[in-house]
């Protein structure tokens, strides 16, 4: 009996298409928050700013332990 054989994959081709994929994921979304962003009052930004400005400092507390580095 002939057994087939597994397809080769070939993983760098994958990890360049999936990183390449990702980037203009990021670039489409970087484009919706920024017309976003521009439809906001300047209080609305400073607000915004304020709390991104917080979320980061909780996520680095909780990823680094509260260290400044």
């Amino acid at each position: 009996m002939i057994t087939p054989k597994a397809p080769v994959v070939n993983e760098s081709d994958l990890i360049r298409d999936t990183i390449r994929r990702a980037s203009i994921d990021g670039l489409f979304m970087g484009d919706i928050v920024e017309g976003f962003i521009s439809l906001l009052t300047d209080e609305q930004k400073l607000t915004l700013k304020e709390q991104l400005n917080d979320y980061q400092e909780e996520t680095d507390y909780h990823l680094y332990g509260g260290t400044a580095d």
